[in-house]
């Protein structure tokens, strides 16, 4: 605990970028959600969603076997219950103010576009695109977590 407080965001976030990015990689096997899976993964969902906004990539690389319908259930369960989670959590600790939620409603037009448009994608999703579509993302978002924390 005390070295989270010696070592810097942007060391800690390339830590986490860098962490995702070799943890993508060996997860091309088949993994099978059960009690204690599932418990790793929601703890590791919520440290990196909280401190790098990357919580789903665990949760994903989970479940990247399972049907369509439950990764999208899963996913948006974790999504939920994690961000208000995080927002209470960051808000005690006087990290969460009214900025944050004015830079929310600039990405509210974004939200409704792609959950309008998300129907004419679950089809080309369900048909075997999902599991690659999940590592894929996951995978970018490692590196954009790296470049952000390299400030490139």
């Amino acid at each position: 605990m005390m070295a989270l407080l010696v070592i810097t965001a942007s060391f800690l976030q390339l830590l986490i970028g860098l962490g995702y990015v070799l943890i993508v990689a060996p997860f091309l096997v088949l993994y099978d959600p059960n009690f204690v899976s599932v418990s790793i993964a929601g703890l590791f969902s919520g440290i990196m969603g909280t401190l790098a906004g990357l919580g789903g990539p665990p949760v994903a690389i989970l479940y990247q076997n399972e049907k369509g319908s439950v990764i999208r259930g899963t996913l948006s369960g974790f999504s939920i219950l994690g961000t208000v989670l995080s927002l209470l959590f960051l808000g005690v600790a006087g990290r969460f103010d009214l900025n944050d939620l004015k830079l929310f409603s600039y990405m509210l037009p974004g939200i409704v576009a792609g959950f309008y448009l998300s129907k004419y994608a679950i089809g080309m999703v369900d048909k075997g695109y999902i599991r690659k579509a999940m590592l894929g993302v996951s995978f970018l978002a490692a590196i954009m977590v790296i470049i952000k924390a390299l400030k490139l």
